[in-house]
């Protein structure tokens, strides 16, 4: 009954997350609504994940925001995502969208609280077998654009990483 009560919990948050970025970003792209829905609804997936990564406590504090920050977080993400969704295509060491990518990994230094770049730099033997299952609202196409927007932006800073 528990295990219920918690899963209805998780999907009402889930729920109150997807309206309060509605009311923020009105229209929003379907495939980003559903990619931020699903990433709630795997959280428990992606906290298992990651303590292969951290100890047990910088897990738990990356997804220890409280509730006004983590809808904070929510919106500014959809933000994000529509935003490359729309430079998508250009030219990815374009200022725009490599403003666009600085944004992303600041985004993500404040979630883990550290510098992202010690992750990235981490090597294939590093990372659990288990791929990191993350539901980005990107077709092949655009995660094809992403991708060299990313690894340009990285080179620029000076980080190598292996593919």
């Amino acid at each position: 009954m528990l295990e219920k009560r918690a899963h209805i919990d998780h999907m009402i948050k889930a729920l109150d997350s997807a309206l309060n970025i509605v009311e923020e970003n009105n229209p929003v792209d379907s495939s980003i609504f559903i990619s931020i829905i699903n990433g709630i609804l795997l959280e428990a997936d992606h906290k298992e994940w990651l303590k292969n990564l951290f100890p047990e406590e910088k897990v738990d504090a990356i997804f220890d925001f409280p509730q006004e920050e983590q809808l904070e977080l929510e919106k500014k993400w959809a933000t994000l995502l529509t935003d490359l969704k729309n430079v998508c295509g250009s030219h990815h060491e374009g200022k725009e969208a490599q403003a666009l990518i600085k944004d992303m990994f600041t985004m993500f230094s404040v979630i883990v609280g550290e510098d992202t770049s010690l992750i990235l730099q981490m090597t294939k033997t590093d990372l659990p077998e288990e791929k990191l299952t993350i539901p980005l609202p990107f077709s092949k196409e655009e995660e094809e654009w992403l991708a060299k927007a990313m690894k340009f932006f990285l080179q620029k800073e000076g980080i190598e990483i292996e593919e």
